[in-house]
């Protein structure tokens, strides 16, 4: 049988500030994490998108001068890692270098930054494109540079998708330790806002408000309007289960199944009762998908799982809201406490009749958590958490 892995470390660079309890503080408080950021471009006519979810100076966060003139995008990712690290109780200057593997998940790269570099070399010339504008446009740049910063040298991974980055990121740290041997892997994963990549959602109809309500994240709701977009990163650390323990580290949580896919998990049975569903539901299309795989998984069973959404706190991040869904799972289970569920409605909303909703924090007996999201393709993903 293979080992268990367990995880033991959360990094969060969020709306919220530094650190998971930031953002935990957050989404128990219901507190929406969003500012007035301004027109996407280009500007859509009859969209007034100027919502955002953007993360705070993160040059005041990280300190670390080899990465001053990174993007901002593999600052996130360097900061959130290093948190990680330092949660799990591992030392992030005495990483065994051989022994730890990296996974960043990834959606949109440093994407101004590519596009100051094709202004300038379209404009002027190879002699005006700088360089370091170059290397950090690269999608694998984070994972470089979380790699340089901690002296990572086990097997290193750069994974794209889109609103299930996370889960991939995860299940690809899963099958890296399992494959290769190593102990320790870090898996997160990042995103910055650029007006640019605002404006061509906007242009989708996926940008709140794209029916001319109010501009929010409205999850599993008729009054669903389309996404917020945000910023930031998010990383976990996970390690076998014996070498864990061995060192007296916190377990959070076990993993007990991943997938790439929507496939049921065959793990949870027919229990509903003590269950938490950390949604990905942004308020888009992708929720109907969501939640008719969710009513199929849930809807027979004996009892409801509690559930709740993140986004609607810290918006639409891809990869990193996705990793964040993860981190409300992982808090939940370790705190005995869900947070509120952020849908509208009430008992009265469309997902009430096999899901507990609830708009207060509720402390709960929980056995297990579902991480669950739905891709705007056929993509999406299912991690299954149960307490150690």
């Amino acid at each position: 049988m293979p080992p268990d892995i367990v995880i033991t470390g959360i990094g969060v660079i969020s709306q919220a500030g530094a650190g998971v309890d930031a953002f935990w503080d957050a989404l128990m408080e219901k507190r929406p994490l969003f500012s007035d950021i301004g027109s996407p471009a280009p500007v859509c006519r009859g969209r007034h998108s100027r919502l955002g979810a953007a993360a705070p100076d993160i040059d005041a966060v990280l300190d670390d001068r080899r990465f001053r003139r990174a993007a901002n995008l593999s600052k996130f990712a360097v900061a959130a890692a290093r948190l990680a690290i330092v949660d799990a109780g591992l030392d992030p200057a005495g990483l065994d270098p051989e022994e730890t593997g990296l996974v960043t998940g990834v959606t949109h790269g440093a994407i101004n930054f590519t596009r100051e570099f094709h202004e300038a070399l379209a404009g002027s010339g190879p002699a005006a494109a700088s360089p370091a504008l170059f290397s950090d446009s690269v999608l694998n740049a984070p994972a470089g540079n979380v790699s340089i910063a901690f002296n990572i040298r086990g097997p290193g991974h750069t994974v794209t998708g889109d609103l299930s980055t996370g889960i991939y990121a995860i299940n690809m740290a899963v099958k890296t330790m399992r494959g290769s041997g190593v102990k320790v892997c870090i898996a997160g994963g990042a995103e910055e806002l650029d007006p640019v990549v605002r404006g061509h959602y906007a242009r989708l109809g996926l940008l709140s408000p794209c029916k001319g309500k109010d501009e929010r994240i409205s999850p599993f709701s008729e009054a669903a309007n389309g996404f917020v977009p945000g910023e930031g990163a998010c990383f976990i650390v996970l390690e076998e289960r014996e070498a864990a323990e061995a060192r007296g580290a916190r377990v959070y949580a076990v993993v007990s199944s991943i997938s790439g896919t929507l496939k049921p998990p065959r793990q949870l049975g027919e229990m509903g009762d003590g269950v938490f569903v950390s949604a990905g539901a942004n308020g888009t299309y992708a929720d109907t998908k969501e939640a008719a795989f969710l009513k199929a998984l849930f809807g027979g069973a004996g009892g409801k799982p509690y559930i709740g959404c993140v986004k609607p706190v810290v918006g639409e991040s891809f990869g990193a809201s996705n990793m964040m869904q993860s981190v409300a799972a992982l808090k939940a289970l370790h705190s005995g406490c869900v947070p509120p569920s952020m849908i509208d409605g009430g008992g009265a909303s469309p997902v009430s009749s096999w899901a507990r909703v609830s708009a207060t924090a509720q402390a709960a007996a929980l056995k297990a958590a579902v991480v669950t999201t739905a891709g705007f393709n056929d993509g999406g993903g299912v991690l299954v958490l149960k307490k150690p």
